[in-house]
């Protein structure tokens, strides 16, 4: 399989460390948010290699089901509230600017959580790709562009590069994979993310460094 719980492990096991560094240059608790991402989409990594595992017939059923929902729960409630959230906080200049992006990523969370709870869990491999239904329905398309708008609108709307290079390589990911395994698009794009997360960390590290450098003293007045 071109994606396969040993995939899963190998992105896994290489942005946990940096999530974990991440977080070792926070400098204000509301960078923590932020700085969690990586953590998160690393973690979130190795927790669909248990998916895969059960899919390989490796870990029983039960395990298998509860690592699936641990998933999309992070995937689809979890992430279209959290990083327009996380932008906000660390923004300087265009908090106003992100802030619409939080609202429609509270949102997308509830009609989350509302399909998750009257619709439950599906989990299927198509061409070689996990596949998470949760009963959107028709309004399918809809969830999935208004939780686009979210997350990737919200790191677009910031004034740090590393940010807006962020949101770009996901919208660049989102399209090709839209483009070409669209039944496996939450699957696969939280793996472009987990990668592409690694300019959270040069956001961070960037930050630090200006926190961290001496200021000059002010003048004293005659």
């Amino acid at each position: 399989m071109c994606f396969s719980v040993e995939a899963d492990l190998v992105a896994g096991a290489a942005i946990v460390p940096l999530g974990v560094l991440a977080l070792r240059h926070v400098r204000h608790p509301r960078e923590v948010p932020l700085a969690s991402l990586p953590l998160l989409l690393g973690a979130h990594q190795l927790v669909e290699a248990l998916v895969w595992a059960g899919v390989d017939g490796h870990v029983s059923a039960d395990v298998a089901r509860a690592a699936a929902w641990v998933w999309v729960v992070l995937a689809l409630p979890v992430l279209p509230l959290l990083v327009p959230v996380a932008v906000w906080l660390v923004e300087d200049r265009h908090r106003q600017r992100v802030l619409p992006f939080v609202v429609l990523g509270a949102g997308v969370t509830v009609a989350m959580v509302h399909a998750l709870l009257v619709n439950g869990l599906e989990v299927g491999v198509l061409d070689d790709a996990l596949v998470y239904d949760v009963g959107l329905g028709p309004s399918d398309w809809l969830s999935t562009a208004l939780y686009v708008v979210a997350v990737v609108g919200s790191c677009l709307a910031a004034s740090s590069w590393t940010l807006r290079a962020f949101g770009l390589i996901n919208l660049l990911g989102l399209t090709l994979v839209a483009l070409t395994y669209a039944d496996s698009l939450a699957s696969l794009w939280c793996l472009c993310a987990a990668v592409s997360s690694v300019l959270v960390l040069v956001h961070l590290v960037h930050r630090a460094r200006e926190h961290d450098a001496p200021h000059p003293r002010e003048p004293v007045a005659a």
